[in-house]
């Protein structure tokens, strides 16, 4: 038997009737969902490469020929296994509702505070997670 708790079509069937399930349902939604938050995102290469490839100016495979791009893509990949299970998880408790799933990804504040004061870094306004330098790793 395999595990397949990792699954993102798994996690797919389970938004299934779902706001957030309905935006998700197929391929090129997902893609238009994605561009959508690259362009909307505050770090100015995320926002750059999601205008882009949203307009059609640029394609994946552009992206991935451009050092820059590949870089910030492939960083953010590693970040993002590290975070799968945690995400995955999320998105099953939630039940696709986006409010619940939000919830269920706050940080939590008091030892993310602490932990800020006591090594000197900040942590991000928009996740709450520490920023290991002046821009969060962790939302991308």
């Amino acid at each position: 038997m395999t595990d397949d708790s990792h699954d993102p079509e798994r996690v797919l069937r389970g938004l299934e009737g779902t706001p957030l399930g309905e935006r998700l349902s197929t391929p090129r939604q997902r893609q238009e969902e994605l561009y959508d938050l690259m362009a909307a995102h505050e770090d100015p290469l995320w926002r750059e490469m999601g205008e882009q490839l949203k307009s059609g100016a640029m394609t994946l495979s552009d992206a991935l020929a451009t050092p820059a791009y590949r870089d910030h893509l492939t960083e953010s990949l590693e970040l993002a296994k590290e975070r799968q299970t945690e995400l995955y998880e999320a998105v099953e408790r939630s039940g696709g509702d986006p409010d619940v799933l939000a919830a269920e990804l706050e940080p939590e504040s008091e030892t993310q505070e602490e932990e800020a004061a006591e090594t000197g870094r900040r942590t991000c306004p928009e996740c709450g997670r520490l920023m290991p330098g002046s821009e969060c790793r962790h939302c991308f």
